[in-house]
Formats: C-alpha cells, sequence, structure tokens
C-alpha cells in the first residue's frame, strides 16, 4: 500500500510536477481551497474537508503560497498567506501528519552582506515575502518542537525552472528572448547558481519523503560551477532565438551573491552544474514553443 501525502499548491508549477513525478511511490491527497477563500478568517475552513483518518497521512508538502507576483497587495498577501499557514498547522495536529516539507525562499536572506549564501547567513525581513516565509518557518518549527511532527524539512528554494514555470530571472528571461521582447539584465558579470530544474528538486523532496531519519533540518538548494550571467544570456540566445538583439545590460554596486548548498549534499542532494540545469529547461520549453 502507497503511502499517503497531503499536498498544498497541486495546480501550481512545483506542486503539480511533484504529483506526476511521484505518483507512482505514494498516493496524494490534494487539499483545494474554499470558493471563498478571501474572505476566510478561521484556522481550520481554508481547505475543503478531506476523508482521511488520522495517523494514515506519512507527510505534508506545503507548495502554496501567496507571492509579490500574485494579484494581492502586501497586506493581503501577508493576511492570506497567515490564513493558510494556520489551517496547515490546524491539519497536521488534527490529522496527527507526522512530517512535513515546507518550500521556503532563498529571498529570506539578507544577501547585500553576504556573498556567499549558507543556512546560517544573516535572515531580513525587509519584503512582505520573507517576513511570511520566515513566520511560517519558525511555526512548523514550534510544532516539531512540541512533538506534533516527527521531521520537518525547510527547503529554501532558489528560481526553479522547467515547463511552465514563470515570475523568475531565467524564465522572464527566456520567455523575453522567445517573443524577441525587451529585457534589461543587472549584473553581467555575476556568477550565478541561484537556479535549479524542476526535476532536481522533486528528486530531492523524493530522497526527504523515503528517508528514515527523524529531525529538522533547513536546507539551501542551488546549482553546481556558477555561471557569469552574461554567459547565461549568452547560451540562452544561442538556443532559444539566435536573432534576438533586445537584451540591455546594467551594473549595479551588488555584485550578487552565491549559494552554499554543502547542507544538502551532505544528505544526499544531487545537482547539475548552472550550464545543465539550463540545457534541461531549454529541452522543456522548446518543446513547449513548438507545439503551442
Amino acid at each position: 500500500m502507497k503511502d499517503i501525502i497531503l499536498i498544498s499548491g497541486h495546480k501550481g508549477f512545483i506542486g503539480s510536477n511533484i504529483i506526476n513525478e511521484l505518483k507512482k511511490n505514494f498516493k496524494f491527497i490534494k487539499l483545494n481551497k474554499v470558493k471563498k477563500f478571501e474572505k476566510v478568517n478561521s484556522n481550520y475552513s481554508y481547505f475543503k474537508n478531506i476523508k482521511i483518518k488520522k495517523n494514515q497521512i506519512k507527510s505534508l508538502i506545503y507548495c502554496s503560497y501567496y507571492t509579490p507576483n500574485s494579484r494581492y497587495s502586501d497586506s493581503e498577501q501577508l493576511r492570506l498567506n497567515n490564513i493558510v499557514t494556520k489551517n496547515i498547522l490546524y491539519l497536521i495536529k488534527k490529522y496527527k501528519v507526522r512530517t512535513c516539507i515546507f518550500l521556503s525562499s532563498m529571498a529570506v536572506y539578507n544577501t547585500t552582506k553576504s556573498k556567499a549564501i549558507s543556512e546560517k547567513t544573516e535572515v531580513t525581513k525587509q519584503t512582505v515575502y520573507a517576513r511570511s516565509k520566515l513566520r511560517d518557518e519558525r511555526r512548523l518549527y514550534g510544532l516539531y518542537k512540541n512533538k506534533h511532527l516527527e521531521s520537518l524539512t525547510i527547503l529554501r528554494l532558489p528560481g526553479v525552472i522547467g515547463k511552465n514555470s514563470k515570475n523568475n530571472f531565467i524564465s522572464n528571461m527566456a520567455k523575453a528572448i522567445i517573443t524577441s521582447k525587451k529585457f534589461k539584465v543587472r549584473n553581467p558579470e555575476f556568477k550565478f547558481n541561484n537556479v535549479i530544474h524542476i526535476k532536481t528538486l522533486v528528486n530531492f523532496i523524493k530522497l526527504i519523503l523515503f528517508s528514515s531519519k527523524k529531525k529538522f533540518n533547513i536546507f539551501n538548494l542551488g546549482a553546481l560551477k556558477p555561471l557569469k550571467v552574461k554567459k547565461i544570456v549568452r547560451l540562452l540566445i544561442l538556443k532559444l532565438n539566435s536573432n534576438y538583439n533586445q537584451i540591455s545590460f546594467e551594473q549595479k554596486k551588488d555584485n550578487g551573491f552565491k549559494i552554499n548548498f554543502n547542507n544538502a549534499k551532505k544528505y544526499g542532494y544531487i545537482a547539475g552544474a548552472v550550464e545543465m540545469e539550463l540545457n534541461s529547461y531549454i529541452k522543456d520549453i522548446k518543446f513547449k514553443w513548438i507545439f503551442c
């Protein structure tokens, strides 16, 4: 019998890929929000009811989140994310969920003070998104500390790319190149590894789900062998639209940062070089644009 996984955000890019790639290994129960979710103020009425007994759920994967690219104001993003997380915490307690994987973000780090980002790097609350993610990391840790969870894994994600990915630097630039739209690139000399392909992420989640280790972990994820941003631009233009000439460069004082993900590697995380992750993405979107 397959282990049961609760998942939120199953209609999104990451959530849908997790289900598609892992449905042979696990039975997924999808958390669907109620129709009038924007009016919900309760700790337990954001999601539609599910039919499952206590102690039957192996893990909950928390993917859903209101981001800066959504149609909601900053204050509304904070409010909605607060409600979603309260509902997640309620479900974990109600159904005695054993383990949880929370998809956080590299946005939580103060990248202006450090050029090598590890899990020990100072965090920031400068943006609404960062404040929401940090608040919810701490709430989930509270459940783990109080023994409501056997294990908790927080994944601080870079830009995740793949077919239908959007609203990150690489996806936005690729779309501009394919459609011959203007695109501005800052810091072309900056060495960049703030990206992974969706399959790299899903493979690591699969490893975590099959692991028997019961503890608390925070993992940064990224790609090997950083590339200068200008080389990434050239690669995308060469592979997607060699006649593209609408790119412009702007050098900023901030020279960027490099992600250190040694903790994840020790756990078994396997990532390709930046160029390899990008080539996987290029194959995805070439197929998409040829047949759409």
